[in-house]
């Protein structure tokens, strides 16, 4: 039988972590090694952490990047097959952790990756996009079939001889997980979506940490995607994608009599939008091999 560890990393997360870590282990499948990495959490995270985990990794918030800490915690791991739950990312039922590493099952699934429900205080577009990347028909059932590529790290599992073959990226800031998949999927291995295995999680990203994410995210599409041409320049990369999200967003708002999010989806669509392609030619500037 694999031996499992459970990878979760905080930082300032105490107004959810307790939940999380509850919801851990009330698994009905409830055999796996802990490992939690701080990140210099000044809000009472630590003391909560304690009462289920006596010995978190703590570093200081200033030296995190998500490679270096992800491959670190591995190390330290011993489990066979590697899960990926964030502090903030909460399992919904007892059955998560039997869900998510179920394909494993199959010999040719190198990793896995769950559903995620956005919390109830999600803004509507939010609910909008976690219902476009995990509901029927989204991008994460259509991604193993080769119709896109979708990952997310949050709710996820690896099998820890895949990591050894291809650890995570060191250089990147954000979307190390994108990298990961990418090179896993560019060599043929297969990675299930598993719908059962659900968690809560979501944010309202103000403005300026929408700015942060997207052009975080763009800078790293630049390094990992070996795209050219037509795919990106300006009106392709982000004024085309604008477009769509604006008709998508009020299409979405008028079904659903969001006014507030009819309202709001043009302003964060065009920061995400800008933000995205401001990182990517940034991106393309700079970059490092990863």
């Amino acid at each position: 039988m694999c031996k499992l560890s459970v990878i979760m990393r905080s930082c300032n997360d105490a107004w959810v972590i307790g939940d999380t870590l509850a919801a851990l282990h009330q698994q009905e499948k409830n055999d796996f090694e802990l490992i939690n990495v701080d990140s210099g959490s000044t809000d009472g995270t630590i003391d909560i952490i304690k009462n289920f985990n006596p010995n978190p990794i703590q570093i200081p918030q200033s030296s995190y990047k998500p490679g270096p800490v992800l491959n670190e915690a591995i190390r330290r791991s011993t489990g066979d097959i590697l899960v990926f739950l964030n502090s903030d990312t909460t399992p919904m039922d007892r059955q998560w952790l039997s869900n998510l590493i179920r394909p494993f099952n199959e010999s040719a699934t190198i990793a896995s990756f769950g559903c995620q429900v956005p919390r109830p205080d999600a803004r509507p577009i939010v609910r909008f996009d976690y219902e476009r990347a995990f509901g029927n028909n989204s991008l994460a059932s259509k991604s193993e079939s080769g119709g896109n590529h979708f990952f997310s790290l949050a709710n996820s599992a690896i099998r820890r001889d895949m990591w050894e073959a291809h650890p995570f990226s060191e250089v990147l800031q954000y979307s190390e997980d994108v990298e990961w998949s990418h090179w896993a999927k560019t060599l043929g291995y297969a990675i299930r979506y598993v719908p059962e295995a659900k968690v809560m999680h979501s944010h309202n990203y103000s403005l300026r940490q929408t700015w942060k994410r997207f052009s975080g995210e763009g800078e790293a599409e630049a390094q990992i995607f070996q795209w050219s041409g037509w795919r990106t320049c300006w009106l392709r990369y982000s004024l085309m994608p604008l477009m769509t999200s604006i008709w998508r967003d009020s299409a979405y708002c008028l079904k659903n009599f969001e006014l507030r999010g009819l309202c709001q989806a043009p302003l964060y669509r065009t920061v995400e939008k800008l933000a995205r392609y401001w990182g990517f030619r940034r991106g393309r500037r700079s970059c490092p091999s990863v």
